[in-house]
């Protein structure tokens, strides 16, 4: 299935841009800003970014609003500060990639958050690009090497392929041995659920030396 890139046209659907710690993936604990995009092409029943109102943004706008977050961090601080594209889907925008270069060229880090299953062109190269792959989701074979880190997401419930991923997700290509993996336990919104869930976290973990995720955010009580 083809999926329509939706345009540019100056703006990009904005659900919100604040400052937090990054609680997943490669840079788990990283002060960061988060810019939320709205909208993504697949509906995963785990999700856990439910759909909100956005507000339309020219790239000149956002680019204000991460300035304006940023206004409690020194100067000193900002040179290389990490910035975070994420949603919904990202690359479902065309005009990402303009917004990921201008934040390069801002002197930002920047990441990008992706399921894996969309590709535009853009700065990649530069970008820390952290993919998600979902359940019988097609990974996009340009995106496939730019791709830095992969993040899975267990639960108990489901059964394990031979290389301890859930069995009905996207399997890792061949560019992922290159790549670091990082296991994450899912959150069911239930207690019992999800001590079982971590616990076969850390158990696959252990056993093929992949990195642990845990969502910091959520333990600390932050966005």
């Amino acid at each position: 299935m083809t999926v329509q890139l939706f345009p540019f046209s100056g703006n990009l659907p904005v659900v919100e841009i604040f400052r937090s710690i990054q609680g997943e993936g490669p840079c788990s604990g990283r002060p960061a800003v988060f810019v939320r995009l709205a909208g993504c092409n697949l509906s995963c029943p785990f999700c856990d970014t439910p759909a909100r109102g956005f507000e339309s943004l020219s790239l000149e706008q956002v680019l204000l609003q991460v300035d304006t977050v940023m206004l409690s961090v020194s100067r000193e601080a900002r040179r290389g500060y990490h910035v975070v594209l994420t949603g919904g889907e990202p690359f479902l925008f065309s005009g990402v990639g303009a917004l990921a270069q201008a934040l390069l060229e801002a002197g930002f880090d920047v990441g990008v958050e992706t399921n894996g299953t969309l590709f535009q062109d853009g700065p990649w190269s530069d970008c820390l690009i952290v993919c998600s792959p979902k359940p019988l989701a097609i990974l996009h074979h340009k995106l496939v090497p730019y791709v830095k880190a992969w993040k899975y997401l267990i639960g108990h419930d489901r059964n394990r392929s031979a290389n301890g991923l859930p069995s009905d997700c996207a399997q890792p290509p061949l560019a992922v041995l290159n790549s670091a993996i990082f296991l994450q336990p899912l959150d069911e919104k239930d207690e019992e659920t999800n001590r079982k869930n971590r616990t076969l976290t850390v158990q696959v973990c252990r056993h093929h030396s992949y990195h642990l995720s845990l969502q910091l955010h959520k333990l600390l009580g932050l966005r």
